[in-house]
């Protein structure tokens, strides 16, 4: 099961359609009363890695190493660039369908949707 915890700024629609599923195990960073709406990157990070999620995102600071507090740890990242959100609902369905959780975070695995290998 992939387990997505989404960014501040991932929300509405795609929410909606992921967790619709029995597939994944979604929480929102807002709702975390540890994080909440303001929550930085790198306090992000270090909850992905601690409670076994995936990072889902449009913040490239999880791609490009700026949220990472420097422990040596990494959570699996999904980012995606636009907001074609039937498109990056089907990109995420078929990553869930190839790879856990925990084996992105141990390969520090990194998906872009829906550009990348995934299209």
């Amino acid at each position: 099961m992939l387990r997505p915890l989404f960014d501040q700024h991932a929300d509405g629609e795609i929410y909606d359609r992921l967790s619709a599923s029995d597939a994944f195990d979604i929480e929102r960073v807002r709702d975390i009363d540890s994080l909440g709406p303001r929550a930085d990157d790198v306090e992000i990070w270090r909850y992905a890695v601690e409670n076994n999620r995936v990072v889902f995102t449009n913040d490239e600071h999880f791609i490009d190493g700026t949220a990472d507090p420097d422990n040596g740890t990494r959570p699996g990242v999904i980012l995606y660039e636009n907001y074609d959100w039937a498109v990056i609902a089907a990109a995420v369905e078929r990553i869930e369908g190839v790879v856990t959780t925990e084996r992105m975070a141990e390969d520090g695995i990194e998906f872009h949707v829906p550009t990348g290998w995934i299209d």
